[in-house]
């Protein structure tokens, strides 16, 4: 896109496609002829971003329509469909009779063609942004407020939505640079305006230099860096700041089931970030217990049977953070108690009885992951009995002469298992 002069002596702004090396025969006028029955005169401030699907555009400029006596610059936006450009929208918060004038229209897209148009009031310097969202601009929204400083606004839009607007602002002679974040949520077919705002400039580096402009990019997890110039009594110095965002959110791993380590392992999805190392502390039960630049640690202290809460914190090299949800830990480190009561019969086949009785419970209250299941396994290659459900049962048997290795053992629900091996000589029956 392009500004050029037409033929009737007006400036025009065109359009005209590309594709690799080669250039389309037929460049359209964009600009219009007519708004709301005011005649069009001379457009020019042109731009444009394409999304990843090269069918798709978005055109932002400025163009005048006479306005009585006097002519009135207003914003326009205009979308490119394959080959052909959409009606026109205006993305100005202005109204005929304007008691002011737009300027500096620019517009940034994500790949899948959500974004952010912005443009300034001449006079105020107020900037004003539109949210470009299911391929139709929204209403225009103040960004912040006019103080004749011209804002001169630049949009970032990365693909996570996370968008920011780079704008100069303060008051004449005093120049600053701000950045005002911007997440496109839609609600009820409205827009939410930008979230606050936070200063880039150093006064220190003297004021801002407003005629040497202004450019910012964001990366995919909508860092921002925004390069301008500042004049301190020591020279020019061409200024890079940075908005960085705090690390994305992240949840835990690790199972809420009871499980058998007193210092248990635990582990965590990864917190997007990518300026720089993470550090991960985790904390149970409100305390801190340990730090890591991994996504697993293994507690480095023994924590107590029974319910604990925990979380992991991320922090990133600016001491932002993002914490996950509190999640339930419970641990059962302690073995189930067993006692065994085996019948004096050890005679060949003569009935043994062999009573067994087992418990999970633990001390002081504290909740016990509970009993699984008793085994007991008579040693001599007959099939193991396992009982599920009971914490007493006798049962019997009857053995063949010899030496028997008989086993029994109780396990909780978090592994945990307490075995008695006994041998037992049975000799022949008379």
């Amino acid at each position: 896109v392009w500004g050029e002069a037409g033929a009737d002596g007006r400036s025009h702004v065109y359009g005209r496609r590309v594709f690799g090396e080669r250039i389309s025969t037929a460049p359209q006028d964009i600009s219009l002829p007519e708004l709301e029955g005011r005649p069009g005169r001379d457009s020019d401030l042109p731009d444009l971003d394409i999304e990843d699907d090269s069918s798709y555009a978005w055109v932002v400029f400025r163009q005048g329509f006479q306005d009585g006596l006097a002519t009135s610059r207003r914003i326009i936006t205009r979308r490119l469909v394959g080959s052909q450009f959409e009606v026109p929208t205006v993305i100005d918060d202005l109204a005929f009779p304007v008691p002011d004038q737009g300027t500096t229209p620019r517009v940034e897209l994500s790949g899948r063609g959500e974004g952010i148009a912005v443009s300034a009031h001449a006079g105020s310097g107020a900037p004003v942004g539109v949210a470009i969202h299911d391929d139709k601009p929204f209403p225009a929204l103040r960004i912040a407020g006019g103080t004749g400083v011209p804002s001169q606004p630049v949009p970032t839009f990365p693909e996570n939505g996370l968008g920011v607007v780079a704008a100069f602002g303060g008051v004449p002679g005093a120049e600053t640079v701000r950045a005002f974040p911007w997440k496109i949520a839609v609600d009820k077919r409205t827009v939410d305006p930008p979230d606050g705002e936070v200063t880039l400039s150093r006064p220190e580096l003297g004021p801002v230099d407003l005629a040497a402009g202004m450019d910012a990019a964001a990366n995919r997890a909508g860092d921002v860096v925004v390069v301008f110039v500042q004049s301190g009594v020591d020279g020019r110095r061409l200024v890079s700041a940075t908005f960085d965002r705090a690390p994305g959110a992240f949840r835990t791993y690790t199972t809420t089931r009871f499980r058998r380590f007193a210092r248990p392992p635990l582990n965590w999805s990864e917190s997007f970030e990518l300026w720089g190392p993470l550090t991960y502390t985790v904390e149970i039960d409100g305390q801190p217990v340990g730090q890591t630049q991994d996504t697993r640690m293994k507690v480095p202290v023994a924590i107590a049977d029974g319910l604990h809460k925990w979380r992991v914190i991320a922090t990133d090299r600016r001491g932002q953070t993002e914490a996950t949800k509190t999640s339930n830990l419970r641990v059962d480190a302690r073995d189930p108690q067993l006692d065994v009561t085996i019948g004096s019969a050890r005679a060949a086949g003569k009935v043994l009885r062999v009573r067994v009785r087992a418990s999970d419970a633990a001390p002081g209250g504290v909740r016990a992951s509970g009993l699984s299941r008793i085994r007991v396994d008579w040693g001599d290659r007959s099939r193991p009995v396992t009982i599920r459900g009971r914490n007493a049962v006798t049962l019997s048997h009857r053995y063949s002469p010899g030496k028997k290795r008989l086993r029994i053992s109780a396990t909780d629900r978090a592994g945990n298992s307490t075995v008695l091996r006994r041998t037992l000589t049975i000799k022949r029956g008379g």
